[in-house]
């Protein structure tokens, strides 16, 4: 399995692309190990306004249910 993605700016630009080879896992896994990658690059780069994209509802229901968590977790 593999996962990669392609970074553009609010107009379309092209700014950045990456694929990784992620062995033997689910589409699930791919999935946010993609999520999880792209947040890095992002982080990395210093993008400040990040939409995350993907046809897994799954995966992306996750990742909000792990952000609100850990949100929750440091406001109190």
């Amino acid at each position: 399995m593999a996962c990669g993605r392609v970074f553009r700016d609010y107009m379309g630009q092209f700014k950045k692309a990456f694929a990784k080879n992620l062995g033997d896992c689910s589409a699930v896994q791919a999935e946010l190990w993609a999520i999880f990658l792209n947040l890095n690059v992002a982080h990395e780069k210093g993008f400040n306004a990040i939409f995350i994209e993907s046809d897994s509802l799954l995966s992306v229901s996750l990742v909000c249910v792990v952000f609100i968590f850990a949100l929750i977790l440091v406001l109190t």
